[in-house]
């Protein structure tokens, strides 16, 4: 497809002479088909295109016409009823101005949108941004960064769902610091008596086994200035929900209790968060669960009340200006 030229004022006499009538033609013109409208509108010729029955979860070109607005009545104007249905059986439509909204918020403030672009599709995301993703996105991203090195059945249980989005956050977080881990652990494999190196808390989905760091195996490279001291340290700096209830090896840092040294740890690194409902198993469903139909719309007409806060998108006079 060639790119067209675009012209603010066509009916400029310049303009005009080069292109500006032809936009003001496609303006005016009456689409009388589909044909018509893909060759004369998108400039597409009949072997660029094929035209398919509209269903759910079809994609379509920008611009493409998928319907007409109807008529006035006696009652009504001509309008678009425009809503969307959330994800789940039997969920309801909802008025999406309020999600909208939001959406435009967080654009004009650029949190997540620096410059124009999305942080979360970049090659080379930072850590904060890492953080921020959601589990489905952590998941994309480990099973396909090649700084991460898991085990096949490893790899199953992440692409089911199993593992917790901290433990996912965490094998981010260490390969975008510089030390890439070989996973050995996860659900897959986990026992009670912990014979394969992996031991039964794992069967959460909440705890993980690293072997090696940077290729480097963790057997017989544990103490100050190893590559394992370098890698605790490293996930010591985690803070919040984020921050490991406990990490064990063979050694322990002073002031940090939630390091744990047991001798059967000699050839791996075991990174271990609180279930986030504890062993009440029917609570983590509800709670995991989507949000049932009438919840939505008390969501939805929630989020509509909220007043609209004023963000500043200009630096505050007292910002300082670096070189970064």
């Amino acid at each position: 497809q060639v790119k067209e030229r675009l012209f603010a004022y066509p009916s400029r006499p310049g303009s005009n002479v080069a292109g500006g009538a032809l936009q003001l033609h496609n303006l005016s013109q009456h689409i009388s088909d589909f044909q018509n409208y893909f060759s004369d509108v998108l400039h597409l010729g009949k072997n660029q295109y094929t035209l398919q029955p509209l269903k759910a979860g079809a994609t379509v070109i920008a611009g493409t016409i998928i319907g007409r607005v109807a008529a006035p009545s006696s009652n009504h104007s001509s309008h678009l009823q425009f809503m969307i249905k959330p994800a789940g059986k039997g969920s309801p439509f909802v008025d999406p101005k309020p999600i909208l909204d939001g959406w435009k918020l967080l654009e004009a403030t650029a949190v997540y949108r620096a410059a124009g672009l999305n942080p979360f599709v970049g090659k080379n995301p930072t850590i904060g941004q890492i953080l921020l993703m959601s589990k489905e996105q952590l998941q994309n991203r480990v099973l396909q960064d090649p700084h991460v090195q898991i085990y096949d059945c490893g790899r199953r249980d992440i692409w089911s769902g199993v593992v917790d989005r901290r433990i996912m956050a965490v094998i981010e977080f260490l390969a975008t610091s510089g030390l890439d881990p070989t996973v050995s652990g996860l659900a897959c494999g986990a026992n009670a008596n912990a014979s394969n190196g992996v031991d039964s808390a794992a069967t959460t989905g909440s705890s993980l086994d690293i072997s090696k760091i940077n290729g480097i195996p963790i057997a017989g490279h544990q103490g100050p200035g190893t590559i394992t001291d370098m890698a605790i340290r490293r996930m010591l700096t985690l803070q919040g929900t984020f921050k490991p209830n406990q990490i064990t090896s063979t050694m322990t840092y002073k002031g940090q209790p939630d390091t744990l040294s047991l001798p059967d740890h000699k050839n791996r690194i075991q990174v271990t968060y609180t279930p986030a409902f504890g062993n009440n198993k029917k609570l983590a469903a509800q709670v995991a669960s989507i949000l049932q139909p009438g919840q939505w719309i008390q969501l939805i007409n929630r989020i509509g009340q909220l007043p609209e806060p004023v963000v500043p998108i200009a630096p505050s006079k007292y910002a300082i200006k670096t070189s970064h």
